[in-house]
């Protein structure tokens, strides 16, 4: 106990500082700047990282700027070309469902005898409906917001990753400082935090690109509707671990079985435990045992994220957990 008393005087006024900065982060919205800036320094350290080992003579600044060229393309691109798509699928999708419930519910009330009454059904399905796309439009009013951050994280994490030396100097530059001790006690949990990131999102962008390239050809396959929608979907949710594949396959299952029927859907629902399957194994060869952690622990972790943050919380939950984990480790706590 004598040590972890020790270790805990020692670094009091660090872990109050990083306390302090966490609630800043939550209770701000900087959290909407600094989690994103995390993200697009990750895509500038791979990219600039891959780059300098096949091209060593550009410089860094220039790597950078044609990255950013290559993404706000992207975006334009995206914005213009596939949205449009995407928001006519998801109304086509949602008319889709509600006929499909409707005629499941009038075959079952005609094969058992019961009076079951279809306006009250509608009623409540279009006041789901309505708190849903009331959800939706936030999250539309947030991503226009999102724009506007978009870009000023850009040019912070430009000025980041270019003048991190110099940023550094500022605040260490008196090695006996209080400044100095803070600055290190969160920049190293920072960098922790990261690092694990870095393994579980390049590992998981890795195997949700390969389950998408599966699923692709099942859609096909089975000439499925809303085919681009469906394979964003996969995509998107297969970043998140472990419940992600789950997600993203039910709808696909329940798309099939709206679309085609029953024995193709029993197919999907079969294919889906092979594609949750091959992602523990693709996560045991890609991202290692790091990330071997209970289920129970994992689905937990994933909740409290969800709850906290949705979907970026969910995102952001194993890396957030496996940090704690770290830091707890290190702690001494018996002699």
């Amino acid at each position: 106990m004598s040590k972890f008393y020790a270790h805990f005087t020692q670094n009091i006024v660090g872990y109050i500082a990083l306390f302090l900065f966490c609630v800043l982060i939550l209770a701000t919205n900087i959290f909407y700047l600094f989690i994103p800036m995390l993200f697009m320094y990750l895509i500038t350290d791979v990219i600039v990282s891959f780059t300098r080992q096949k091209i060593s003579f550009i410089p860094d600044k220039m790597i950078i700027l044609i990255l950013y060229a290559a993404l706000i393309g992207l975006f334009i691109f995206i914005l213009i070309k596939y949205v449009p798509i995407f928001l006519s699928d998801i109304s086509l999708y949602t008319k889709h469902i509600k006929e499909a419930i409707e005629t499941i519910i009038m075959n079952f009330s005609k094969k058992f005898h019961l009076n079951i009454d279809l306006s009250f059904v509608r009623e409540q399905a279009v006041a789901h409906a309505s708190n849903s796309f009331g959800r939706i439009f936030k999250i539309f009013n947030n991503i226009t917001k999102g724009i506007i951050w978009f870009i000023f994280t850009l040019f912070l994490n430009f000025l980041l990753y270019t003048e991190g030396k110099k940023i550094k100097y500022v605040f260490t530059s008196n090695k006996n400082s209080l400044l100095t001790y803070i600055y290190n006690f969160i920049t190293l949990r920072i960098t922790r935090f990261y690092l694990y990131l870095k393994k579980v999102m390049l590992g998981q962008i890795f195997i949700s690109l390969i389950n998408t390239t599966i699923t692709l050809v099942l859609i096909y396959s089975l000439h499925l509707p809303y085919k681009f929608t469906l394979i964003s979907l996969v995509f998107l949710f297969g970043l998140i671990p472990v419940v992600g594949n789950l997600i993203s396959n039910t709808i696909l299952a329940i798309t099939t079985l709206i679309s085609i029927g029953v024995l193709p859907a029993i197919f999907c629902l079969a294919y889906l435990i092979v594609i949750h399957k091959l992602e523990y194994f693709l996560n045991s060869k890609i991202i290692g045992t790091m990330i071997s952690l209970p289920m129970f622990i994992t689905l937990l972790a994933l909740l409290i994220g969800e709850i906290m943050m949705w979907l970026l919380g969910m995102i952001i939950a194993i890396p957030l957990l496996l940090t704690i984990k770290q830091e707890l480790e290190e702690i001494p706590f018996q002699d």
